[in-house]
């Protein structure tokens, strides 16, 4: 449908002109949003922070698994394939790295999952492995067993250029540093708190992390010990409710 994200474009803008109280998904978010609109105040914030927590049988998935992660370094990859955000990019990065291997997992049998093994195969490259779905106490395990989490997206709209990932924060809460695309938040996030590395050459993110792992791993901690899920949405809970006993006691 032509013109369909301009309309979106307009219906949020309108829907946001009426609103009393506007939450959104990122800091960058917020401040486009409040400069664009020439808002009064500036959106909450309400991030995707979430963890992996489901159990798993680790006996039945290491005996499922026990012919992979042979490798000293394992960059997983949660988010299926997909050919625009950058999974051909990622799987080139492989060819070139010493004892790493790469892990999709989510992908469907569609034609993107088959331009992906053929791409495999005549690029002769050995170490990356596609899982299809799995139930998130088996994903949890694939994260645990790896030592790199990777998030990547394209940057041809607004709204991957300002991704909103809440994949960043299963690694973090899992303890794995990120490699990640130069998308701003994601760039802003790892320049920060030192969780990782933004850089669309990944063959460089990864060795830059895999060089000072202890220290990227450490930031992750230190990130991981001094927030939860729980508190941020806590936090989150205490600002709305003062932002709504502003408002109405502005209206008195």
């Amino acid at each position: 449908m032509p013109g369909k994200g301009k309309i979106f474009c307009f219906l949020e803008k309108y829907a946001c002109s009426k609103a009393d109280i506007i939450i959104c998904c990122n800091e960058e978010r917020a401040n486009i949003m409040q400069k664009t609109w020439n808002l009064k105040e500036k959106p909450i914030v309400l991030e995707n922070v979430r963890a992996l927590s489901c159990e798993y049988d680790k006996a039945s998935l290491d005996i499922k698994y026990k012919d992979f992660f042979t490798s000293k370094i394992s960059v997983i990859e949660t988010g299926g394939i997909d050919l625009e955000r950058g999974t051909l990019q990622l799987i080139k990065s492989m060819k070139e790295l010493n004892d790493v291997s790469l892990y999709i997992v989510g992908h469907k049998h569609d034609n993107e999952y088959r331009k992906t093994i053929k791409f495999i195969k005549s690029n002769q490259i050995s170490n990356v492995y596609i899982f299809e779905r799995v139930d998130l106490g088996e994903l949890r395990y694939l994260v645990d067993r790896s030592q790199i989490g990777a998030v990547i997206y394209h940057k041809n709209d607004l709204n991957n250029i300002y991704c909103a990932s809440g994949k960043v924060y299963e690694y973090i809460y899992a303890h794995k540093p990120i490699i990640a695309s130069e998308n701003i938040p994601l760039v802003n996030i790892c320049q920060k708190y030192h969780v990782g590395v933004a850089n669309d050459n990944f063959k460089e993110g990864i060795n830059e992390i895999i060089m000072h792992y202890d220290l990227y791993k450490d930031s992750v901690m230190q990130y991981a010990e001094k927030t939860s899920v729980d508190m941020y949405l806590s936090e989150f809970k205490d600002i709305l409710h003062k932002r709504i006993d502003d408002m109405i006691n502005c209206k008195r």
